[in-house]
């Protein structure tokens, strides 16, 4: 419905909202005001203590891929664009990132060569690093 009369501007740092139903027939729209949050300053000592975002460094898990070698396992993943290293993860069982395993190997490309004998299989997780933060998967 169009307006046929102007709303009232709204007092300093408040703005106007729309009530909610809209309005009926000719007239103003129903409005009320609310006040706006007021913007606080963050200090250096919070910027600091607030953690890098993981998530900027992009999953390679999904990516993985085992090829057999002469006498190894060779594993590539695609390449994560923020990413200075990547972090391997090798266990014997499924669940073996639920003990907060040390990486097996960190290294600065995308591919790597397992010359061990799986006993009987070895599940890998890779992740990628920017030296301090690791992502997910």
């Amino acid at each position: 419905m169009p307006e046929t009369t102007a709303t009232a501007a709204p007092a300093a740092n408040n703005s106007a909202v729309r009530k909610p139903g809209g309005t009926s027939g000719s007239g103003p729209i129903p409005t009320t005001t609310r006040r706006l949050p007021v913007p606080r300053p963050v200090r250096a000592a919070q910027q600091r203590q607030r953690p890098a975002n993981p998530s900027s460094l992009g999953n390679v898990g999904a990516t993985l891929f085992l090829s057999p070698g002469a006498s190894t396992s060779n594993l590539t993943w695609a390449n994560a664009a923020n990413a200075t290293g990547y972090r391997i993860y090798r266990g014997t069982t499924g669940n073996f990132m639920a003990g907060s395993p040390a990486p097996w190997q960190t290294v600065a490309v995308n591919a790597v060569s397992d010359s061990a004998t799986p006993a009987p299989i070895f599940y890998y997780v890779i992740r990628a690093t920017d030296g301090t933060n690791e992502s997910a998967d």
